[in-house]
């Protein structure tokens, strides 16, 4: 979205969110938090869970979607955090994730999903490559953004050309020996930089995390084409066989989160200037949700937790149509086939259902969201 020549780039790929919106309600959300993910923890998860649907199936929560969630918790702690659980009022196929980061655990039956969890997990693990090189070659991996124990693609890049090592020493042979070495890099870090542009092109990364020799480095940035160089973060990692994993990780994760919030923080910025000219952008529920309604909202800013005062249990109304939604059922064209939805999470699903884009705001480290998000909410319009 365009606004005063800024463009807002979507943080997160929500298509698929946007399904589950669509669906009618109600419907069951429930997230499990498997960190660090070993057995016993995914067992006292299962006894926490089993808790929560006892207490749903009180509610008289069908025990067909109950079960979806018993389903998709078997030996769903391997590589992941934590886990989604999203089960349609229709009967349809659940919606099943696994996150990278350990949610904030809860379960409940309600006439729109929660899927604000889902859309902070996607803004963090976002698309990306990771290139460790050395003058040989180079390890790459990269991550769709998907699902973390799936989406990972691996390949190693061996040149074509034998590298060879600059000797000390002068005259015309050394000088010989110096360019061979050279031109040897330069020709690996070109097959290389070839790769990686198409592995990083194939998951459409944000974010190329490369690290290693830092000559071969050099060249393969060299070698790269601008639209991917401009996306590398350097990092300390190396190719050596004995580099630490959690070192890589830990590095890697490091460059991801300070991605997104720069994004985010350009978001709030641009938001902020919107809403000093009384142009372009909305604070609150009633002004938001009523651009919602008239699908003028281009991006919806959401607080990422409870925003305080209430927010959390609040709630509004929603019709047939997810993208119809009031702090009033005057306000609604169909009054009488409206339901009570929670405030946020209404916002959301009326969001997706618009076709806008939704981002997530985290609290600082105090625990605070920006005064501008009042109710937790906030919107850059299309108009």
């Amino acid at each position: 979205m365009e606004q005063r020549g800024t463009t807002v780039a979507p943080l997160a790929d929500l298509d698929g969110l946007r399904d589950l919106v669509s669906r009618p309600g109600p419907v069951l959300t429930a997230y499990v938090a498997f960190e660090p993910a070993t057995e016993a923890i995914a067992a006292e998860a299962r006894l926490r869970w089993d808790a929560r649907r006892r207490a749903l199936a009180a509610e008289d929560v069908p025990e067909a979607a109950l079960a979806a969630v018993d389903r998709a918790l078997e030996g769903a702690h391997r590589g992941a955090a934590g886990l989604a659980v999203i089960v349609p009022g229709d009967g349809g196929e659940a919606h099943v994730e696994r996150l990278t980061t350990a949610p904030q655990e809860e379960a409940r039956c309600a006439a729109v999903p929660g899927l604000r969890a889902l859309v902070a997990g996607r803004q963090r693990h976002l698309p990306h490559v990771v290139a460790l090189v050395d003058r040989t070659g180079a390890d790459l991996r990269a991550w769709t953004g998907g699902d973390p124990a799936e989406d990972e693609l691996t390949t190693t890049v061996t040149g074509e050309d034998e590298v060879i090592r600059k000797v000390g020493g002068g005259g015309w042979s050394h000088r010989r020996f110096q360019q061979r070495a050279e031109d040897s890099w330069h020709h690996n870090m070109g097959q290389v930089a070839n790769e990686l542009a198409a592995l990083a092109d194939k998951v459409h990364a944000r974010v190329v995390a490369v690290g290693g020799d830092e000559r071969a480095v050099g060249y393969l940035l060299d070698a790269l084409p601008a639209g991917v160089r401009e996306r590398v973060h350097r990092i300390g990692a190396t190719r050596a066989a004995d580099g630490s994993q959690a070192h890589l990780d830990e590095e890697v994760g490091a460059e991801l989160d300070a991605w997104c919030a720069e994004r985010v923080d350009a978001v709030l910025a641009l938001h902020a200037e919107e809403l000093g000219q009384g142009d372009r952008a909305t604070e609150g529920a009633g002004r938001t949700l009523e651009a919602l309604r008239a699908a003028r909202v281009a991006t919806l800013l959401v607080a990422e937790g409870d925003a305080g005062g209430g927010v959390a249990d609040r709630q509004v109304w929603v019709g047939p149509t997810r993208d119809q939604v009031a702090t009033t059922l005057g306000d609604l064209a169909a009054p009488d086939a409206a339901v009570a939805a929670p405030l946020l999470d209404a916002a959301v699903a009326a969001a997706l259902a618009s076709g806008a884009d939704v981002v997530t705001i985290p609290p600082d480290e105090d625990g605070d969201y920006p005064e501008a998000l009042r109710d937790g909410l906030g919107a850059l319009l299309r108009w």
